[in-house]
């Protein structure tokens, strides 16, 4: 009987590992494709964890991470912040919202690390939803017109989609980076006797997969200057320096690599701010292509000759709200031509498309650019010194939100307002500041900034002791690292935790955690 019972037990605990893994890769596809599948697959992933039985190896694995007391500490934080707050119907909501974040964690890391088939399964899903997922998107962008960039990705936040394609591109650049594209870190070979002919075969493939790898990155990076993402270049211009700070890299031909792309970088965007912003003393109006846009602009000449070069009226609203004819004149300017009749004239066919088209500068027209994204940051600042209007700039909102969620903070300074007011007290600051945003139903913005306001200094400062406690208690490979590093840069600019994908996404370091060494 004992014996049958056992075997009873082997059967059960292998078909819950093989649920187990499956619906890890149900999650990996769902999370930027699906929310109600997504959070289907996190729910049977906790009912299997439970249907496993193992409670004596669950309790000692809980009681030995560190990670996870991070996370239980966060959930109790939030159910204590509910004791003060107002809107329990917002609280309750919110810490609903965040389940995942205390779920995936704990089945991930009380369950037996995945072996490294096993993680190339999860992780190939992953990159492969990734991929299909921005073919769909670059097929609607070339199929509907005038897509706003924020809705090429028709599943989930164009910024949460641009932190995943993020991490699947350091993942590919990683992969670049080891001996073999095939071993990253824990999935490295042990395998130290090779015969010549088995190298020669491995370096065949090695650079058929070098290729593959190489023309997903470039994919991948298109991509994410078509969705035109600060957040992810932002991410991906800083993690570079963890590439070259790990295991003093900078002290190889690698780290001579990394320091290249960054220093390109820095050059790269001081030359497009020269560009810009060219010899004027920005004491004048808006300068916009190394000129004042209201300089030197005869109206009377654009209004009575831009109808020889088209059909639309001057004073119609293009495809983005503005009028032709504000459009004109910047475009004029970008372009170098007289803002006049003469300039007009010069215009061509395809100038005359992209201003009809809401297009206000030539260096626009090429959206899979760099440049082109970092003009309209330059643009939106001139207007913000000369104005002082947040205009419609993701960026000022943020920097404006920021400024309001560090006031609020500063009136609460201790214990915060709560789990359920926090965005309550930001609208409410808003508004009684007349500012430009309210109304708006924004709130921070920044997710360390949403728990200084619902936890004050107390609160953040326990979540700051225990996620230090818990990085010194154990040793980590570069991938943890890489997507733990991800994570917490993403948190900068963005409420990572309010979404269902933002919080699937801060899972992903957990698959990690177990792997000590690379």
């Amino acid at each position: 009987m004992d014996f049958l019972g056992t075997q009873s037990s082997v059967c059960r605990s292998r078909l819950t590992r093989h649920i187990y893994i499956a619906l890890l890769c149900l999650l990996a596809v769902s999370m930027t494709t699906s929310t109600f599948v997504a959070n289907l697959a996190w729910v049977l992933l906790a009912a299997n964890w439970i249907v496993e039985w193992n409670w004596k190896e669950k309790f000692a694995d809980f009681k030995e991470n560190r990670l996870l007391h991070l996370c239980l500490l966060f959930f109790l934080l939030h159910c204590i912040g509910l004791l003060y707050s107002s809107n329990l119907e917002y609280g309750l909501n919110d810490i609903r919202k965040k389940l995942p974040l205390l779920v995936v964690p704990l089945v991930v890391l009380t369950s037996n690390p995945l072996s490294r088939k096993e993680l190339w399964c999860v992780f190939g899903c992953y990159a492969t939803t990734i991929f299909v997922v921005s073919i769909i998107g670059l097929v609607r962008y070339l199929t509907i017109p005038d897509l706003p960039y924020r809705e090429i990705v028709p599943f989930i936040s164009h910024i949460r989609f641009a932190l995943n394609v993020c991490f699947v591109f350091c993942l590919f650049a990683y992969f670049l980076m080891q001996k073999t594209p095939f071993s990253i870190g824990c999935f490295k070979s042990t395998n130290l006797i090779e015969t010549d002919q088995t190298r020669d075969g491995n370096n065949r493939k090695i650079s058929k997969s070098t290729i593959i790898i190489s023309v997903l990155m470039l994919w991948l990076l298109g991509f994410l200057l078509l969705l035109r993402s600060y957040t992810a270049f932002f991410v991906l211009f800083l993690l570079p320096i963890l590439f070259l700070c790990w295991e003093k890299a900078w002290l190889s031909w690698k780290g001579a690599a990394y320091l290249g792309v960054v220093v390109l970088m820095m050059l790269l965007v001081g030359g497009y701010a020269r560009d810009y912003f060219g010899n004027c003393d920005r004491s004048g109006g808006v300068i916009e292509n190394g000129s004042y846009i209201e300089s030197d602009v005869s109206e009377l000449s654009l209004r009575s000759h831009w109808n020889e070069v088209s059909k639309m009226p001057i004073d119609d609203p293009t495809p983005n709200g503005y009028a032709v004819y504000p459009t004109l004149v910047r475009y004029l300017n970008s372009c170098g031509y007289p803002k006049d009749r003469s300039g007009i004239a010069m215009l061509s066919a395809e100038d005359v498309r992209n201003i009809e088209n809401g297009m206000a500068n030539v260096v626009y027209a090429n959206r899979l650019s760099l440049r082109s994204m970092c003009y309209v940051i330059f643009y939106e600042l001139e207007c913000y010194r000369v104005s002082g209007s947040l205009g419609e700039s993701s960026f000022l909102h943020r920097v404006e939100l920021w400024r309001n969620g560090w006031m609020v903070f500063l009136e609460h300074p201790f214990f915060g307002v709560g789990t359920g007011d926090a965005v309550d007290v930001s609208h409410a600051r808003l508004d009684a500041t007349d500012s430009q945003l309210a109304g708006t139903g924004k709130h921070t913005h920044n997710q360390y900034l949403s728990l200084l306001l619902a936890f004050g200094i107390v609160g953040c400062g326990l979540l700051l002791f225990f996620f230090v406690r818990a990085l010194c208690s154990h040793s980590f490979g570069f991938l943890f690292v890489l997507s733990l590093t991800i994570v917490l840069l993403s948190c900068l600019s963005e409420d990572t935790f309010e979404t269902l994908a933002g919080c699937l996404f801060a899972c992903i370091p957990c698959l990690f955690y177990h792997r000590n060494s690379e």
